[in-house]
């Protein structure tokens, strides 16, 4: 693009100035104005402090410029990469409100998983009561995520997003994006919140709403807010995002394994509820149910939910279940099968993740030993091998225990790479922090020739 030709171009005054600069031999020195000349010789201090001299600095904007031409060849968006096109009054999906914005909904999503099955399953309604507090707690957790959720289709409208590395940052291409992937979902699942809401409190008692309440309608509406589950894996990918941006490989894996936990403890906890909503619900049409064969009709709720619970767990054998009990059955069945694929998996997962934390362990184990046994072998003191061991230790923190495939990246993805590692270290010296604020492409390639 046109762009990154001219990117080049200044590439190669900036090669003729670092010659000219650097007194290299036969060319006549340039007389600069004293403020440059100063701003030169403590760049060149600060250079030489680094071990790089005139040859190397030469190399380097030859690579920068090669980077350059190489990024032209294989990728035409450099500078869009480099420097994106920030759209006015939007949200970068990686700042610190977007991210607090994520985990709360997250939060939600959790109190909704926790609250809605138990008070389906007890039948507490959301329209609160003096004597009642779970239905004081439902209303309160019901009308917040109504106006989180959506306000939260506003705030995707106005949040950027990643298109294969790439951030997008066009009101056009967001609704778009949006609207092909979660706008659907999240517009079905406000409408039936604000149905419930007008059945429950703003329709009386005689006419609709009491046909409704008698079909149980309240309760099948407020059944599809579980839906939002699904929404579980995007914001758990995005707290995973931010743990991996922390820089900590044992935090990532720490995540991973509270995330599966939590998947496996929402299951058994909706599991649960179900099963005591089955048995409560032949136990009101004065049929046998699992309820009263474990006599567990006259308990409170707490034990209720404790003997569901251990049903989903850990069922008995043979099953206490009645003969002529159909639908107790077919769950007992489906619950074997869930066990076995969602818990087990979950599991599956939890023991390669531990493993996996295990043997990024046992490595800076393995070479803190060998250091340990050759210093003992050449009968180091004690007081020297305390300050390796140390030593040893901030290198094996600060390593990763990880390489980096350059094929899995584009070159300009490598090049911003580049930047965010090593354009700290050449900012302090004056020509290249001029050159990051003038010309950000040349300076990004610079980065890459390091």
């Amino acid at each position: 693009s046109r762009s990154v030709s001219m990117a080049g171009d200044r590439a190669g005054c900036m090669g003729q100035a670092v010659d000219l600069v650097m007194l290299n031999t036969g060319q006549q020195p340039l007389r600069l104005h004293g403020r440059w000349m100063e701003m030169v010789n403590r760049g060149n201090q600060m250079l030489a402090g680094m071990g790089i001299g005139r040859k190397k600095g030469k190399r380097l904007i030859g690579g920068a410029m090669a980077e350059v031409e190489k990024a032209k060849q294989d990728d035409d968006d450099l500078s869009e990469v480099v420097r994106p096109n920030d759209g006015k009054n939007l949200l970068l999906p990686h700042q610190k409100f977007r991210l607090i914005w994520d985990m709360a909904g997250l939060l939600l999503i959790l109190v909704d998983a926790v609250l809605l099955p138990l008070s389906l399953a007890w039948d507490v309604g959301i329209e609160p009561t003096d004597n009642v507090v779970g239905t004081w707690i439902n209303c309160f957790s019901f009308f917040l995520a109504l106006i989180f959720w959506s306000t939260d289709v506003l705030i995707q409208f106005n949040t950027g997003y990643y298109h294969n590395g790439r951030l997008e940052m066009s009101r056009r291409r967001i609704a778009q994006h949006y609207t092909q992937t979660w706008l659907l979902f999240d517009i079905l699942l406000i409408s039936l919140d604000v149905a419930t809401a007008v059945y429950q409190f703003g329709m009386s008692e005689s006419g609709g709403a009491s046909v409704l309440r008698s079909m149980r309608a309240l309760r099948v509406l407020r059944a599809f807010r579980l839906l939002r589950l699904l929404k579980m894996s995007r914001l758990s990918a995005v707290i995973e995002e931010a743990s991996i941006a922390a820089g900590r490989q044992w935090l990532v894996l720490v995540v991973a394994i509270v995330n599966t936990t939590l998947t496996i403890l929402v299951c058994a906890h909706v599991l649960a509820c179900f099963w005591f909503w089955i048995g409560r619900d032949r136990f009101e049409k004065r049929e046998i149910s699992w309820i009263e064969l474990s006599q567990a009709e006259s308990v409170s709720g707490p034990i209720q939910y404790m003997h569901a619970l251990q049903w989903i767990l850990t069922p008995p054998a043979p099953l206490v279940v009645a003969a002529d009990s159909g639908l107790e059955r077919a769950y007992c069945i489906f619950l074997q099968g869930c066990t076995v694929v969602v818990i087990g998996s979950s599991l599956s997962k939890i023991t390669g993740t531990l493993t996996e934390l295990r043997t990024i362990n046992s490595e800076g184990s393995r070479r803190r030993r060998e250091v340990r046994q050759y210093l003992h072998a050449q009968k180091v003191s004690m007081e020297l091998t305390s300050r390796i061991m140390r030593f040893v230790d901030y290198k094996l923190d600060r390593q990763s225990s990880v390489a980096l495939d350059p094929s899995l990246l584009s070159p300009s993805l490598r090049i911003e790479l580049h930047v965010s590692q090593r354009g700290h270290m050449l900012k302090p010296h004056p020509l290249f922090d001029l050159l990051n604020e003038i010309h950000p492409e040349v300076f990004a390639a610079i980065c890459g020739a390091v």
